[in-house]
């Protein structure tokens, strides 16, 4: 079966997808651990966007380039780190194996994750003188979508994702209306309740840098809780200087909420939803409450960021249709329009570490330093002003 799966020839015919293809079984495999039924293969490093015309474009330059996020000096200081290179549709064999390896320690530690069962390299596949291989996971779903599909489709009813939308919001107790604008952040911030509680287990189990777009969660049915995939880029806390582990934690869950803020204020997506909508529903509380259950999380400790981004999705909105009409143009103008992206990581930041200072975590991955240091490393990474508007939307009163 999985030699027929990897067969070139049969690539184009399954279901693809940026680094992945994904295949239904036509009958489902038993396994053991949290994870008890594999319906599907996730199969990743052969993505249609290489395969469909030509293997040969496997490992086509210069593949998907490099990206910026928040990353830590060997002393504590913030810096912007940036991502290597990665093939185009497909995986390098480090980062297969990685892909395979986490999953597995989660497993072995009882939280629910996607089953490693191969990994392969590709001789003579190479890019950037590294070799390529494949990764194949089980997935207890049987199709393919992810939650993204949720903040993208323009209606509950829209083909390819109604069948999955409308199972998604009975499962989650979401009543569909035709009042889609609400009801598609109502669905995302139950999703995100679950992604903290997930991201949580994913600390707890000693693991860090978890991209946290929704295009990288699965809801599972069978288990009525978010799955953390796509883990390529992810590390265990213990090879990691001591002083840098809780500080990647806290990076973490900052990128829960820094993600679902850009996912929320896309042109190509922003008249889905109103401004009264984007501050009736608050999934960055949810998501907050959800990875700190031993904290009172309050929607007042969220509510300024939330507020902030409705703000910003004002301004996007007004001139999408300029945005959208020119590729070039329009990007730059997007991005004199959305967040100064330091602020927004500094604040998160500030905001998540806090909450982490309160937490039991605390005990296991102890943070470096207090609030005022924190502060100091803030002013000298983005500047005072920056600091300042921080605070403001970070600020927490009462007592956790």
């Amino acid at each position: 079966m999985l030699t027929e799966v990897l067969d070139d020839a049969q690539v184009p015919k399954l279901a693809t997808g940026g680094h992945t293809t994904w295949v239904e079984l036509p009958t489902p495999l038993a396994a053991n651990g949290p994870v008890t039924t594999c319906r599907a293969l996730k199969i990743k490093g052969i993505g249609s966007q290489a395969l469909m015309s030509s293997p040969a474009t496997y490992v086509a330059r210069p593949g998907y380039p490099p990206h910026g996020h928040l990353g830590f000096s060997a002393n504590g200081h913030f810096r912007l780190a940036t991502s290597t290179a990665a093939p185009l549709g497909g995986l390098t064999l480090a980062a297969a194996r990685t892909e395979f390896e986490l999953p597995e320690r989660l497993l072995s530690r009882s939280v629910p994750a996607l089953v490693p069962i191969a990994l392969l390299s590709l001789p003579g596949q190479h890019f950037g003188g590294q070799p390529l291989g494949i990764v194949v996971s089980g997935s207890p779903n049987k199709a393919p979508h992810r939650p993204n599909a949720i903040l993208e489709t323009t209606s509950a009813s829209a083909q390819p994702t109604a069948g999955f939308v409308s199972r998604l919001a009975s499962d989650l107790g979401v009543a569909l209306h035709g009042a889609w604008g609400r009801e598609r952040l109502m669905l995302i911030a139950e999703v995100y309740a679950r992604f903290g509680r997930a991201l949580r287990r994913f600390s707890t189990a000693g693991c860090h840098r978890y991209s946290g777009a929704s295009d990288n969660l699965l809801y599972s049915f069978d288990h009525r809780e978010v799955l953390l995939v796509d883990l390529d880029s992810s590390g265990v806390l213990k090879r990691l200087p001591h002083l840098s582990a809780s500080l990647e934690i806290v990076r973490d869950v900052m990128s829960g909420m820094f993600n679902l803020a850009c996912e929320l204020i896309r042109p190509d997506q922003i008249h889905l939803s109103t401004r009264s909508d984007m501050l009736a529903v608050d999934p960055y509380h949810r998501f907050l409450a959800g990875y700190f259950p031993e904290i009172r999380v309050l929607p007042e400790l969220t509510s300024p960021f939330q507020a902030h981004v409705a703000e910003i999705w004002e301004r996007i909105h007004g001139r999408s249709p300029d945005i959208l009409e020119d590729p070039v143009a329009g990007y730059d103008l997007y991005r004199s329009l959305r967040f100064n992206t330091r602020l927004i990581y500094m604040a998160l930041f500030r905001l998540a570490y806090q909450l982490y200072s309160a937490s039991s975590v605390v005990e296991a991955f102890p943070l470096p330093f207090d609030l005022q240091a924190l502060d100091t490393r803030i002013a000298a990474f983005a500047g005072v002003d920056v600091l300042g508007l921080a605070r403001r939307l970070s600020s927490i009163s009462a007592p956790l």
